[in-house]
């Protein structure tokens, strides 16, 4: 290896992969076109990359490296096939730049280039929003073409060759292509989808393998009808059928602004290519799975990350998302360390660089472990939920009470007006109550609430969410009431205590089985904790994370225990549980300045949120838990300088898009790939519908054209499970046209198959997001199935295309309102049709 010069954090890092032989030494001048960008900018660095050159050429290559080059070899052996993948995951593990940039050595830049690149990361937003990506179209040149532009002044390039393109001058442009392997994205991103697959070897489509995985993932455009389908090519394909479809539209979008790349000729060594066919076939069953089951490579490590040792490994502690960020991981049993100073010096022989914890106070073993790290100063992680919807942390500074995170000089901060409004919104949603951190029954009417639990005006309530018995934070920071049962106690004293006027409501923790009794006091089990914060003037707990929404909700905090949260003006610490009662017979203005600049430090600077998969568990003991089974993160905070964002829902480009003219017939729908559908038989069954053979092109009839949206802006449909689960994909629905799915829901609906109908009006809505009927006539079709929430995904997606609609309006409330005011709000259901 020769290393470049040091250049700091550069923002874009270009890599070479190459191979030189002896038919190609040309390849070492080719190295350095990007030189023939004249106006190269700071901030972009290059990898040249070998795999496989003999010694002696890869000498040659070492003497290319510059300032801002640095050569690599990956160790692979001139008799092995060259592997572009290989070669590719190698340099992006040791790249410095932000962003990756794949280049093969016979592309050339035009002067420019690379600045319009570096704008492009800026205006797509690339930084943050870090599952997008950037493909560069190509424009391969002849020889008469490659001798052209060696004569001509480089700032003529791009305006030349693009210029000769529409014109089909074959004497100077062999073709063009919008699909390429040239794709910018983020380094991290890149590494945590495991890279490209390196079973693909000599040459041909490891880039297509990896590029239709994010298409997948980041749905920017529709998904086309039969994806798996290999028709067609990158230049000519005109209809919206395969994959290739919409692979091209990414080079579209960068043609679109002018942005090109040029391809020298050179001559083609046939050994490079006698693995093609095999490549291919390796090509159409990777596709085949993953659109199956969604798997991908492990992630690769960020190697400038060094070691990690990993003791629990769950969706907390060690995720897809996160992991290059963690380096090299070793995950090893707590059990394999017989004491902490074993564990210290396991730690310190195997040159670690940090640990990860889920819980360090979940068993005794962990404790030890934990509490070595943080005697020692050896860097950890502490990684867990956090107390708001979705919430994850990982805290380098401890767990919950013993970590300094929460130190109110990190929070406590005037906010900006646009931080202000944010961050009450925020807290505005939360008090929707649609999502919880535990599962929370229907809301229900306050004034009926009142009534059901004999509540007058004359009453005040005082509101009593009780934890689980052996929650962490009771066993390890009870504080001054000791335990659970001291709490139980306390609260039954209270009932006396605080005398008539006041209302005793309390509710055991939502996966407990039971709660004993509170004599005087009344049981809300079955309530929603949200309508409870609603009616109730204080709020009293041991150190529980609802703390965190009475602040929301501007109610009275009593804590009895010790708590992370506990700070001047957003709560009162009961110090002394007998003083209990007349503390909260006194009251306690919050804060509430305080508590937004608190909400807004977790919300938006410290936690990190994903979509949670949970289920019911227990332990061996039999105690009941919420196991976290998976999490598609969407944010992440902690492991870069800025958050890290994903898609939380697909925000689809229309096919009233420009981009999408190339495919629109002469009524201006985009075609999807099959003609008009046959009459459909009554036995159909959609699933078990063999191929049919296409008729005749002049059979066929342009399908009703979609709705169009009010403008061509990118609508953002979270797809219910059925719809997104890659796993659940079924290649006769793949083959399937918008149309067919239109047809196929309608016929299932009427016989009352509702679930089937949702199922195809659902791929429907995927092939074309942005049409109202489709929208209405999917939610009834869910509403009919008992999928309440994703009728009301979709009518809410109608309602923001067309917001003048009053009867989408009446529907949608209809749907939203709580149960006793449906009678007053009823609607009648759209039809579901053609």
């Amino acid at each position: 290896m020769k290393i470049a010069a040091e250049q700091t954090s550069p923002t874009l890092t270009v890599i070479i992969p190459l191979r030189l032989t002896e038919q190609r030494m040309d390849l070492l001048d080719r190295i350095n076109y990007y030189k023939l960008d004249s106006e190269l900018p700071a901030g972009v660095d290059f990898i040249v990359i070998d795999d496989g050159s003999p010694d002696k050429l890869y000498r040659e290559i070492e003497k290319r490296a510059s300032d801002i080059t640095t050569v690599y070899r990956t160790g692979a052996k001139p008799f092995q096939d060259f592997s572009l993948a290989r070669a590719r995951n190698y340099a992006a593990q040791r790249a410095k730049g932000q962003f990756l940039m794949f280049l093969d050595a016979d592309l050339i830049p035009y002067p420019g280039f690379f600045k319009d690149i570096l704008r492009e990361i800026q205006v797509t937003d690339l930084q943050n929003q870090v599952d997008q990506f950037l493909m560069l179209p190509v424009i391969y040149l002849t020889e008469l073409g490659f001798d052209k532009m060696q004569n001509m002044q480089p700032d003529l390039w791009r305006a030349y060759f693009i210029n000769s393109m529409p014109k089909d001058n074959a004497s100077e442009i062999e073709k063009f292509s919008s699909g390429t392997s040239v794709v910018v994205l983020d380094r991290h991103y890149y590494l945590s989808r495991g890279g490209q697959d390196e079973q693909f070897e000599g040459w041909g489509f490891e880039d297509y393998e990896f590029a239709t995985r994010l298409i997948r993932k980041v749905r920017k455009f529709p998904l086309p009808s039969n994806w798996l389908s290999m028709a067609g090519n990158f230049m000519k394909i005109c209809k919206y059928d395969g994959w290739k479809a919409t692979y091209r539209l990414y080079g579209d979008w960068m043609a679109s602004k002018g942005i090109y790349m040029f391809h020298s000729p050179h001559p083609i060594e046939a050994k490079y290519h006698r693995r093609k066919d095999i490549n291919l076939r390796y090509l159409q069953h990777r596709m085949s799975e993953f659109v199956k089951t969604g798997i991908e490579h492990d992630p690769l490590p960020a190697l400038e990350q060094g070691k990690t040792l990993l003791l629990q490994k769950n969706p907390f502690t060690c995720q897809r998302e996160f992991a290059p960020y963690l380096g090299q991981v070793t995950h090893v049993s707590r059990d394999h360390f017989e004491t902490a100073e074993e564990f210290g010096d396991y730690l310190l022989e195997n040159e670690f660089d940090r640990v990860v914890f889920g819980n360090p106070y979940s068993t005794d073993k962990l404790t030890s472990l934990y509490k070595w790290c943080r005697e020692n100063g050896f860097p950890y992680i502490v990684a867990e939920r956090g107390a708001l919807p979705g919430a994850v942390y990982h805290d380098r500074n401890g767990f919950l009470n013993d970590s300094n995170s929460y130190d109110e000089s990190l929070w406590n901060k005037p906010l900006s007006q646009a931080d202000h409004d944010i961050t009450v919104a925020y807290i505005e949603e939360i008090k929707e109550g649609k999502d919880n951190l535990e599962k929370q029954s229907d809301r229900i009417d306050t004034f009926v609430l009142r009534q059901r639990l004999g509540i007058t005006a004359k009453h005040k309530v005082l509101f009593v969410p009780f934890q689980q018995p052996n929650d962490t934070v009771i066993r390890n920071f009870a504080g001054p009431i000791g335990s659970y049962d001291n709490f139980h106690a306390k609260i039954c004293s209270l009932v006396e205590e605080l005398g008539p006027e006041w209302k005793i409501l309390y509710k055991k923790h939502p996966v407990e089985d039971s709660l004993p009794e509170i004599p005087g006091a009344i049981a809300v089990h079955d309530i929603n904790m949200h309508d409870l914060m609603d009616i109730c003037h204080a709020v009293a707990l041991i150190n529980s994370g609802t703390g965190l929404y009475a602040m929301m909700y501007g109610k009275p905090l009593y804590v009895f225990g010790d708590s992370w949260y506990a700070a001047d003006g957003l709560c009162v610490p009961v110090k002394d549980p007998d003083e209990a009662a007349t503390l909260i017979k006194s009251g306690f203005e919050v804060d509430y300045e305080k508590v937004l600049r608190f909400v807004n430090y977790l919300r938006f600077s410290f936690y990190s949120f994903g979509q949670m998969v949970t289920r019911r568990v227990r332990y061996e003991d039999g105690t009941p838990i919420t196991a976290t089974t998976e999490i598609n993160y969407y944010e992440l905070r902690g492991f870069a300088k800025s958050t890290r964002k994903l898609q939380k829902t697909f925000s689809v480009i229309p096919t009233t898009s420009p981009m999408f003219d190339r495919y629109k017939g002469g009524t201006g729908q985009v075609i999807h790939g099959t003609t008009a559908p046959a009459p459909a038989k009554a036995t159909a069954v959609a699933t078990n519908k063999p191929a049919q053979p296409k008729p005749a092109a002049v059979a066929a009839t342009p399908a009703p054209a979609p709705a169009p949206a009010p403008i061509p802006t990118p609508i953002t449909v979270s797809m219910p499970a059925a719809a997104n689960a890659d796993d659940t994909t079924d290649e006769a629905m793949e083959s399937l046209g918008y149309n067919d799915h239109v047809r196929l829901g309608v016929e299932h609906f009427a016989r009352g198959e509702f679930k089937e109908a949702a199922a195809q009006l659902d791929r429907a809505v995927e092939l074309n997001p942005a049409h109202i009927k489709t929208l209405r006539t999917a939610a009834e079709a869910h509403v009919s199935a008992g999928s309440k929430e994703t009728a009301i995904l979709y009518l809410s997606t109608a309602c923001k295309l067309a917001p003048d609609n009053k009867n989408l309006s009446k529907r949608l409330r209809s749907l939203t309102v709580p149960a006793w005011r449906r009678p007053l709000t009823s609607s009648t259901p759209f039809p579901v049709t053609m």
